[in-house]
């Protein structure tokens, strides 16, 4: 199968799903990235959510950012809100994924010191480097 037969059989089957299927589906694979981030590598699921007005939906709901987010909602957080929602959102990464994954979100962590933590609570792994 070709590339576009690919993405036709692809785009096809999400055009048969629910809006809040399509709402799941970008939660699951590109919570927390920006609505470039989400077009830019999954093209067909960016124009079914676009093309259904589910955009403004899925900023709202905090799944998808704008290229420039707005991290003054995390400033005003507790330090176990913010964890919580890092727990959420960075789950069983170690800390330089973590950073390499949001560094926005990583700084207000390391601001607050609250890396070592955790790595304590199980947030955040660290992984042995291999010989």
């Amino acid at each position: 199968m070709d590339e576009k037969q690919n993405w036709q059989e692809q785009y096809r089957s999400l055009v048969n799903r629910s809006n809040e299927e399509l709402i799941e589906l970008v939660a699951g694979d590109y919570r927390g990235k920006t609505i470039k981030e989400l077009q830019k590598n999954d093209g067909s699921l960016y124009h079914s959510v676009q093309k259904r007005r589910l955009i403004d939906k899925l900023v709202d709901m905090r799944i998808l950012y704008r290229a420039r987010r707005d991290l003054k909602f995390l400033r005003t957080m507790n330090d176990d809100e913010f964890m919580g929602f890092v727990a959420e959102n960075y789950p069983n990464m170690s800390p330089s994924e973590f950073k390499r994954e949001d560094r926005s979100v990583y700084n207000i962590a390391l601001k607050r010191k609250l890396i070592g933590e955790l790595v304590d609570r199980g947030v955040l792994v660290r992984k042995l480097k291999s010989h």
